[in-house]
């Protein structure tokens, strides 16, 4: 046999490992896609961050540096960039299933976790900076009260 057939006749294992390992990573955001996918929703404008998605102290999944959030009317998007999006499906979230809470996760920021209706195990952890954004582009307020304060400051 030669060296090339030996390559080729191996790659599908370690394929197929690093594929899978990709798959279940994604078992959070599959989650919030069953309930909040984003069938045709495209937002009219978008800003770059990073979130952590997570159920748990010790459970989580971090997207730094390759989440895209959007709007679109009454919709929050969220995506993650290829090809890092693979087995992500755009999500859009409705403002009115949310509700946001403080968190405790980045050191340079303070952070605070959204919560969906339909979904309430999966907390959505942003830092404060990112939810500012969302704040002007959406004229809506999402932070509490004593944030406001902070963001005075």
């Amino acid at each position: 046999m030669t060296d090339l057939l030996k390559i080729i006749l191996a790659m599908p294992l370690p394929l197929g490992i690093l594929f899978f390992m990709w798959w279940r990573s994604s078992h959070r955001w599959r989650m919030l896609a069953e309930s909040y996918a984003a069938d045709g929703v495209y937002p009219n404008v978008e800003k770059w961050g990073w979130l952590v998605l997570r159920t748990g102290p010790l459970q989580y999944n971090t997207y730094n540096g390759i989440t895209v959030a959007g709007i679109e009317g009454n919709l929050l998007t969220l995506r993650i960039v290829r090809p890092f999006g693979l087995f992500h499906a755009p999500l859009a979230i409705p403002f009115n299933e949310i509700s946001v809470e403080p968190a405790s996760w980045y050191l340079n920021d303070h952070s605070f976790a959204l919560r969906t209706r339909r979904v309430p195990g999966v907390a959505i952890v942003m830092p404060q900076t990112f939810i500012h954004w969302i704040e002007q582009q959406t004229g809506r307020r999402l932070l509490p009260r004593e944030t406001a304060v902070q963001r005075a400051a």
